[in-house]
């Protein structure tokens, strides 16, 4: 198998895909959601940074709207937003 990773040792590589594979799929999911998070976190404070007079609040709803839609970003919208 040729490895993926750039910075990472060939074996240290291999033993991780090995780790991963043993593990139940209950623990594979929940490294799965683990990785997601923080891509979805990474993605938001890197915008953020860009768009710096913007609240957290607010980027969040946009970010939903942008890559999920309108309809699921409503729920995030605060009561007190909508008039």
């Amino acid at each position: 198998m040729r490895t993926q990773s750039l910075d990472t040792h060939p074996e240290a590589e291999l033993m991780m895909i090995e780790m991963i594979r043993k593990a139940s799929l209950q623990k594979r999911f929940r490294l799965v959601q683990s990785l997601t998070r923080g891509v979805l976190w990474s993605n938001l404070h890197a915008w953020l940074q860009t768009h710096q007079e913007i609240s957290e609040h607010d980027a969040a709803v946009r970010y939903i709207s942008c890559f999920y839609g309108n309809i699921l970003a409503q729920p995030v919208i605060s009561p007190c937003s909508i008039s």
